[in-house]
């Protein structure tokens, strides 16, 4: 399944969700934006998302191509299915989940922001979607790639030249395609 036909499919099942249970939403060309955030979420999952401060924070992140919006009251928030998943109150209890990452505990944190390490001696900071012991998880639900970035750019971190085989990483000359992918293997390798 492409992502625009994902899209539309998670549009109109959210729409039919939103409309069996009375809930306020906008329409958009390719997803839907709940009135309340609340509402993008499965409750007990929810429920314990604003019992702590770390999660309660991820929920005030600004959406990016909607005004006056959060990014977790879209129907297609890869974050906001991560925090379905990974704060529902019995995670610890699905043994398919734990095997999956080899896990014996998940305690999620969302949106870290590790300082990547430059060869000039400054950081650049990124965002980890997810991290729960030496797991880092990027998602993307609907989106259609893990951006681009400049091969300059990606040369000046520390220790990518050990890390990769640029001849082998997807380029135009110009800039490495799957940008995000290729940073948080740096950050795996250097946190």
């Amino acid at each position: 399944m492409n992502a625009k036909v994902l899209k539309l499919l998670i549009r109109s099942r959210s729409i039919e969700y939103a409309k069996k249970h009375s809930l306020s939403y906008t329409e958009f060309k390719t997803a839907i934006v709940f009135e309340n955030i609340k509402d993008n979420f499965l409750p007990s999952s929810y429920d314990r998302i604003i019992n702590k401060k770390e999660w309660v924070e991820c929920l005030n992140k600004r959406h990016s191509q909607v005004p006056n919006a959060k990014e977790m009251q879209s129907s297609n928030s890869s974050d906001a299915l991560l925090m379905n998943i990974f704060c529902h109150p019995k995670i610890n209890s699905w043994k398919g989940i734990r095997k999956l990452f080899g896990a014996s505990e998940i305690n999620p944190e969302f949106g870290t922001k590790p300082e990547l390490c430059l060869k000039s001696g400054h950081g650049d900071r990124t965002e980890i979607d997810l991290a729960f012991e030496n797991i880092i998880i990027e998602a993307k639900l609907t989106e259609t790639d893990f951006t681009q970035k400049s091969v300059s750019a990606v040369k000046n971190y520390t220790d990518v030249e050990k890390i990769f085989h640029f001849n082998h990483l997807p380029n135009d000359g110009q800039k490495f395609f799957h940008y995000q992918i290729i940073r948080n293997i740096l950050a795996s390798v250097q946190f």
